[in-house]
């Protein structure tokens, strides 16, 4: 797919020499004959699209924003939210055009260090955020920002649940477990 990504908006953290760079993408999973008959014969109609905007956040120095962007952050403070129009396109240190990309990971395993946090569980915006299963096992779904060509990792045969279900199922858990050990004392 055609390069669509594009840098929408710098956010200041709680790190006074550090931003959040936010990048959005369109990811279409699956080739360009669209295999779904609702967005194939609603294909005029962006809420059936198979594409969707996708948005990933890359925690920067503000020094290399400047050197490599040409963005200059040192007014933006933690909070502070700043839109950006700019084309996606910068000079690498070694010379060659890069831009930014999303990659999406989706697998059964947390990544080293991570915890389960909803966002990663969920996907979807809002209102329309659905849980999955894969085999049985919670789906967790990574958004990575990158500089080149994504090479995304989709798992098949999904099974959607409810986010209330699942989170109901795990503070239920959470709490069988803990009992067992309150009744050991």
């Amino acid at each position: 797919m055609k390069n669509q990504a594009k840098i929408v908006a710098i956010k200041g953290t709680s790190n006074p020499s550090k931003v959040q760079i936010e990048v959005t993408d369109f990811i279409e999973k699956g080739t360009a004959v669209s295999t779904n008959a609702l967005s194939l014969f609603n294909a005029g109609d962006d809420k059936f699209a198979q594409a969707k905007a996708q948005h990933g956040w890359l925690t920067a120095e503000k020094a290399q924003v400047k050197a490599l962007l040409g963005l200059d952050c040192t007014t933006i403070t933690h909070g502070m939210v700043v839109p950006v129009e700019r084309e996606n396109k910068f000079t690498l240190p070694n010379g060659t055009e890069g831009s930014f990309r999303l990659q999406v990971e989706e697998t059964t395993t947390l990544r080293k260090g991570g915890q389960a946090k909803y966002d990663t569980m969920t996907i979807g915006q809002g209102e329309s955020k659905e849980m999955f299963l894969h085999e049985g096992a919670l789906v967790y779904r990574y958004v990575d920002v990158i500089i080149g060509e994504p090479n995304h990792k989709f798992l098949e045969n999904k099974v959607k649940v409810s986010a209330a279900t699942i989170l109901g199922d795990v503070a239920n858990a959470q709490a069988a477990v803990s009992a067992m050990f309150d009744a050991t004392k």
